[in-house]
């Protein structure tokens, strides 16, 4: 059955069913990966007046970021791994950088390697920023101008 959570805290909660009534939950029977959000969509199982086996309907949402915005940032301040800090991917932002201050570091071996996996990686996230496929740490596309 289809419906959404109208209360959750303390690992249980109530959920809405699309046939008008309500059944209570309890964290056990949750399958999602993040927590239970008030609001969300779910399907679920019902076993009298308990809801079973709940799982979240996902939606791909749009991330709240700029598209023009992130272009911006990584055309002009790719190699710093700028546009990767501003969604969220701290990880890859970090590595971006390190491979950046490894062209200046080490300049007999960073133009040559550090700067091409660099050059090649700040244009395909240019590119993919551009066509509409580069995501936040969510992974919600960026899609936004």
């Amino acid at each position: 059955m289809k419906g959404s959570i109208l209360a959750y805290g303390e690992n249980k909660g109530v959920v809405s069913g699309h046939d008008g009534n309500r059944y209570e939950f309890v964290r056990m029977d949750w399958s999602g990966t993040k927590e239970p959000i008030v609001g969300m969509e779910i399907d679920f199982t019902v076993e009298g007046s308990q809801a079973k086996s709940i799982f979240p309907i996902v939606k791909e949402q749009p991330s709240k970021h700029s598209r023009a915005g992130l272009a911006a940032l990584a055309f002009f301040f790719g190699g710093l791994g700028i546009h990767r800090f501003v969604v969220g991917k701290i990880v890859s932002g970090v590595v971006m950088l390190i491979l950046f201050l490894c062209i200046f570091a080490l300049p007999f071996l960073g133009p040559f390697t550090a700067g091409f996996v660099l050059i090649a990686w700040v244009t395909f996230d240019f590119l993919s920023i551009l066509i509409g496929s580069f995501t936040d740490k969510d992974g919600n596309k960026v899609t936004n101008w």
